[in-house]
């Protein structure tokens, strides 16, 4: 049996597991805090509670409950790896928090889930360069493998669908192709869209600085003796040279003396 709980100030909806929702609403935690009351969609897609807190200090604290990794940290195996790993939702839709949806997978498996991807050239795997040629690589989840420069964006886009079925096999990230066996470009979905606009937005602009005035003279360093310094000793035979120019500048300076 599946609950739904509707989201705070929002007409959406979150599906959970009876037994699940039972033992997290009996929890004090979730009594205390009311968490099934008090849920929102997150900017990434996630269920999301949060309450501001009043420490000792006076000092404010957020409590932030992310429901699905809550969930499936509590229920859900975690597989053997040394790698990092991180929750997929198998239907796509990160409102269905029902065990039979989420897993814990490798970052390498989870983005070949993706069926989406923002890029330029309109083909996952496939960038172009500033020479109007495209480069195809794939990460094997540790590394980046270069497959090669070619004149046109399907030709690089094929060689990523051929390496990537040669890793993982046929996965949703390749880049489709139609019946006559030509790769097709994906087209954006307007949240995407939005999403990239934002971004775009947040981007820092340098703005030029008009410079007025400026000077070419050359810099001024002060001496050294001035400023009390002592100058650096010389070694070796540069000592030497230095010591008979001082002595020979002290018996001119004493020869003139004594002609006056």
């Amino acid at each position: 049996m599946v609950i739904k709980i509707k989201l705070k100030r929002d007409e959406k909806y979150v599906l959970l597991d009876h037994e699940v929702y039972e033992s997290l609403n009996a929890s004090p935690l979730f009594k205390e805090f009311n968490v099934f009351e008090n849920l929102r969609e997150h900017s990434s897609g996630v269920p999301v509670f949060q309450k501001y807190l009043e420490t000792v200090n006076n000092k404010l604290k957020i409590e932030t409950i992310y429901l699905a990794k809550y969930i499936a940290g509590k229920y859900i195996p975690r597989p053997q790896s040394g790698k990092r790993l991180f929750l997929n939702f198998v239907n796509g839709d990160k409102l269905d928090l029902s065990l039979r949806n989420m897993k814990w997978e490798e970052m390498s498996k989870l983005s070949r889930a993706r069926t989406t991807s923002v890029n330029k050239t309109g083909f996952r795997g496939v960038r172009k360069t500033p020479q109007d040629k495209f480069v195809a690589m794939i990460s094997d989840g540790t590394k980046q493998i270069y497959l090669g420069t070619f004149n046109t964006a399907e030709e690089a886009a094929i060689a990523y669908n051929k390496k990537s079925i040669e890793l993982f096999g046929v996965t949703p990230n390749l880049n489709k192709v139609n019946e006559s066996g030509m790769v097709i470009p994906f087209e954006l979905s307007e949240e995407i869209k939005n999403r990239v606009r934002k971004q775009s937005a947040r981007k820092t602009i340098a703005k030029p600085v008009k410079v007025e005035l400026f000077s070419l003279a050359p810099a001024h360093y002060e001496n050294l003796k001035k400023r009390g310094r002592k100058p650096k000793t010389l070694s070796g035979e540069n000592s030497i040279k230095q010591k008979q120019t001082e002595e020979n500048s002290t018996s001119e300076n004493s020869g003139e003396t004594q002609a006056v």
